[in-house]
């Protein structure tokens, strides 16, 4: 049984290979059935293309020459037509020239007939005008006599549809008008007939608001006002005019014009007049700019209105040019006038050069009296404020170099005051200082007065800096002018708070020196050269404590700074050669220069907080003149070696300083030190 169902099997998968087989044969025969009929379609379908390309160059071939010909046909009938035309004006002309009257050729009552007759008449005015025959005089009267009957009738029948508000009719008046002669005429009829422009009772209006411009508010809302009904009316008429006009951009901008010219420049005129006249310069410049900044936006909401190419702010600025050309000489007389108030100078009699003449010591005995002022940094910076507004507002109503140089001049200007009033300040401070009155209270004020000067060049600086930002940082020119014309009165304000500070160590020196007074001879050699004190002398405590409370008050008054420190430097140096002077008076023992050299480091310590280097070497030094008079005399010359603090000090001084020991004489000193220098 299995060996028949193998054999079943077996024939049944030798059927199944034989059908595959044949199943192969026949798809490789239809996929090469199908190759050839795919290649044969794109054969037919090549053919057909070649076809419509070929079709196509012939189209196009066809088309050339149909669009050569009505190309031809064009030309030839816009040769026939101005042929037509010419043949037309020319027996039009004859019939002028032979006498016809004007009535006959136009009947100036059809409306239909003087619009279809407007073209040909413009054509037959620029015929005549070109004409140069003899005898054709009066047919060229006659045109012109026969363009004006047209005019008047179509500006006659536009008038009748405007007050029918017919807009149909109004266009086509309007157009046949701008056929003949350009429609100027009609623009202008429309623009004077607008209510805004024959309104008196509106006229009366902004004259009475004119005149109630008291103050720069006042008047910018008055321009405001005005300039935003003036808006209206012409967004009101945009839509009439694009439905009348062939041209709306030229009627929009002749209206725009012409309320320029009479409502806008007449209001401009009064409000201005009323500011200056009430308010004088310091209202008329800020309200002249605010004006013009509110004419420069309604200018600009304006031009997005269909006005076409022109410029209508270049129209706004027009207006202010009669304004414009003194507008900078007025600013700066306005902010001279408003500087001399704020910073006043010296009261007439008084010249501040004799002044501190004086105080350097090289003037005439006689001493101005200046009174001691009260000055206020406010002052000051209130000037500066007005120069900066005064700068902003030229950018709104100019530029350029010209701005640049009037910035430069407003910083003169405002340099220029201060520099007056605080020199005022200082030699009306240091003054009682020079002349010994008033005591510590006078010095305190001067000092006042320096740091007051310093303040203002910080005020100074900021205004360059505003006004550098403002147009001069692109002006290399101007901004040097500015930069020099700074530097020059930082220059001027410094020498003149040196001369103050100078006062006012003397006037502290001459404290110290007084307290230096005080010093016994004999707690520099002490009798029998006993053991010297475990304390400092009391003229010692005196000047450390009169030190420490001139820099206490100095710092407090000056706000620290450079000018604190400078001024410390200053007064620590000049106590040293005080000190060197001050021992020079006396005869000092062994015991004496231990006493100095307690002295001396006492006061050594109270300058030790000023951190100034040139102020501790120097008491430093004292304390090496000190060691002059403890050790023996032998040792002296080594004190002064090379290198040494007291081979600083001159050879004269030196010699003194050693000469004033208990046990050598001048004449002694001078010896010791020449035989150390051989």
């Amino acid at each position: 049984m299995l060996s028949v169902a193998q054999e079943g099997v077996e024939s049944l998968l030798g059927r199944a290979g034989a059908l595959r087989n044949k199943c192969n044969e026949e798809q490789q025969q239809k996929h090469a059935d199908h190759l050839e009929c795919v290649e044969s379609a794109q054969n037919d379908m090549e053919n057909v293309l070649n076809g419509f390309r070929q079709l196509e160059s012939q189209v196009d071939a066809v088309w050339g020459k149909a669009r050569r010909t009505g190309d031809k046909l064009a030309a030839a009938d816009r040769q026939r037509v101005r042929a037509e035309h010419a043949l037309e004006l020319m027996e039009l002309f004859e019939r002028l020239r032979s006498g016809t009257p004007v009535d006959e050729i136009v009947n100036f009552n059809n409306k239909d007939d003087v619009r279809q007759a407007a073209a040909k008449v413009n054509r037959l005015c620029g015929f005549s005008k070109e004409l140069r025959l003899p005898g054709c005089e009066e047919a060229i009267l006659q045109v012109d006599l026969l363009e004006e009957k047209m005019e008047k009738s179509l500006l006659s029948f536009f008038e009748e549809a405007q007050d029918m508000s017919d807009i149909p009719e109004m266009k086509e008046c309007a157009s046949a008008l701008a056929r003949l002669n350009g429609g100027t005429n009609v623009v202008q009829q429309w623009v004077c007939s607008r209510p805004v422009l024959l309104d008196a009772d509106l006229a009366e209006r902004d004259e009475e608001l004119s005149k109630s411009a008291l103050s720069c508010e006042v008047a910018t809302a008055i321009v405001t006002r005005v300039l935003d009904e003036t808006y209206e009316a012409v967004s009101a008429e945009v839509l009439t005019v694009e439905q009348v006009f062939p041209d709306p951009p030229k009627v929009l901008t002749s209206f725009i014009q012409r309320l320029l010219e009479q409502r806008v420049s007449r209001m401009l005129e009064g409000v201005l007049s009323s500011v200056k006249e009430h308010g004088g310069l310091g209202s008329l410049l800020p309200t002249l700019a605010q004006v013009y900044t509110r004419c420069m936006s309604w200018s600009a909401k304006l031009q997005e209105l269909p006005v076409g190419d022109c410029d209508i702010q270049k129209w706004c600025i027009d207006l202010f040019c009669t304004y414009l050309p003194d507008y900078f000489d007025l600013e700066l007389q306005n902010l001279s006038g408003i500087c001399q108030q704020l910073l006043p100078g010296p009261p007439e009699g008084i010249d501040l050069q004799e002044t501190w003449a004086v105080i350097d010591g090289t003037g005439s005995s006689s001493k101005a009296k200046l009174p001691i002022v009260q000055f206020s940094l406010l002052a000051v910076e209130e000037a500066a404020l007005l120069l900066e507004q005064a700068a902003g507002r030229s950018g709104e109503l100019s530029g350029g170099a010209e701005r640049a140089s009037f910035l430069v001049e407003l910083l003169g200007l405002l340099l220029d005051r201060m520099q007056v009033h605080v020199d005022f300040v200082l030699a009306s401070t240091v003054m009682p200082v020079h002349s010994k009155q008033g005591g510590a209270n006078s010095a305190n004020k001067t000092i006042e007065a320096v740091a007051f000067a310093g303040d203002c060049s910080g005020v100074a600086h900021r205004a360059l800096d505003k006004i550098m930002a403002m147009c001069l940082s692109k002006d290399v020119q101007a901004q040097t002018s500015a930069a020099l014309c700074l530097a020059n009165w930082e220059r001027s304000v410094e020498e003149s708070a040196t001369r103050c500070v100078k006062a006012v160590v003397d006037h502290a020196i001459s404290e110290i020196n007084s307290a230096l007074d005080d010093q016994k001879k004999s707690e520099f050699k002490p009798r029998g050269d006993s053991p010297p004190s475990d304390s400092p002398t009391a003229a010692c405590v005196h000047v450390a404590t009169l030190m420490t409370q001139y820099a206490s008050s100095w710092q407090s008054l000056l706000r620290g700074g450079p000018n604190y420190k400078s001024m410390l430097k200053t007064f620590g140096l000049r106590v040293v050669q005080a000190y060197i002077a001050h021992v020079r008076k006396f005869v000092v023992s062994t015991g004496g220069g231990v006493q100095l050299l307690r002295d001396v480091s006492t006061v050594r310590m109270a300058v030790e907080t000023w951190g100034i280097t040139a102020v501790n070497d120097g008491f430093d030094m004292l304390r090496e003149v000190s060691s002059i008079y403890i050790v023996g005399l032998e040792s002296v010359p080594s004190l002064a070696q090379d290198g040494t603090m007291l081979s600083r000090m001159s050879k004269g001084t030196l010699i003194e300083l050693v000469g004033r020991r208990s046990d050598c004489s001048p004449a002694q000193a001078a010896k010791l030190l020449s035989t150390a220098d051989s």
